[in-house]
């Protein structure tokens, strides 16, 4: 399995996903602050450790200072586990979990308030959602909270889809994936130019640059730069919609285009292609479970 064109825009889910899975439902909270936050997972086994957490919520307020957890994924299971306190979850079968099999993050760092609602932003890292392993630079996410009538935030996740911006200056293409990028990125056919020899010599497009992600009222625009034999720009746009009743979001592609080119069809393909356990494909809309 390859990765898709899609793989940048589930980077946004992941992490809404790690921040709202401890808080499904409404809560009052002050605010979140953690430090040095890093990842080390590969192959079903490794470690995630913090140098400082503080967080305030309700009457309960916690403070950790260099902190380790070892993760350990086995038979649709994984387990965080220090010392004698572990933490197993159970069921992960086509869930986030399931799906991801190298993510490294590097000198992470995530702040939370009830008036910023989230910020998140590393040095760089890398993941695998398949047999191809991607690396990025610096990534930055904010999300800008609604509250209700209590200033609550319902979720950590949900403000993402309200207002959010993800931004990430440029992701590596491994060799296994630049195949599936030349099949979403059709040069010739943009060009109307036979590139065919070029593309036999270089498979695919690099490096993706200038990856910005960004949704307003559960709209959203996707743009990135890349270089495969021409310089090239991709602008996808539609819905995006968070079900925190079925733990999932649907993301409509409404264009996709390269220029004036409609790649929509060819990108959506691709990412029905790839297999992703927890992507699926219906039609114009993209189901990714959380």
């Amino acid at each position: 399995m390859k990765i898709s064109l899609f793989t940048i825009a589930t980077v946004l889910v992941y992490l809404g996903w790690f921040t709202s899975a401890a808080n499904a439902g409404s809560m009052d909270f002050e605010k979140v602050d953690i430090k040095n936050f890093t990842v080390d997972y590969r192959s079903g086994m490794g470690t995630a450790s913090f140098e400082q957490l503080s967080t305030k919520v309700g009457d309960f307020s916690l403070n950790f200072t260099d902190y380790q957890v070892d993760i350990k994924k086995e038979n649709e299971k994984i387990l965080f586990s220090k010392e004698d306190t572990s933490l197993l979850v159970e069921k992960i079968q086509g869930s986030v979990l399931d799906s991801i099999s190298v993510l490294a993050l590097d000198n992470a760092s995530l702040f939370i308030d009830p008036e910023v609602a989230l910020k998140f932003y590393m040095d760089g890292g890398e993941f695998e959602l398949g047999d191809g392993i991607q690396s990025f630079g610096q990534m930055s996410l904010e999300c800008k909270s609604e509250r209700n009538r209590n200033g609550d935030v319902m979720s950590f996740l949900r403000p993402c889809f309200q207002l959010g911006k993800l931004s990430i200056p440029y992701l590596n293409i491994d060799e296994l994936s630049k195949g599936t990028l030349a099949e979403a990125f059709p040069v010739s056919e943009i060009e109307g130019v036979d590139y065919s020899e070029e593309i036999k010599k270089i498979k695919g497009p690099d490096v993706l640059k200038d990856i910005n992600f960004m949704v307003y009222k559960n709209r959203y625009t996707l743009s990135l730069k890349t270089k495969f034999i021409v310089n090239l720009k991709l602008k996808m746009e539609g819905k995006a919609e968070y079900q925190p009743e079925q733990n999932r979001v649907i993301i409509s592609v409404e264009k996709a285009k390269v220029g004036w080119f409609s790649v929509r069809k060819k990108v959506l393909k691709e990412i029905q292609k790839a297999g992703i356990k927890n992507v699926q494909v219906f039609g114009y809309n993209i189901i990714i479970n959380l």
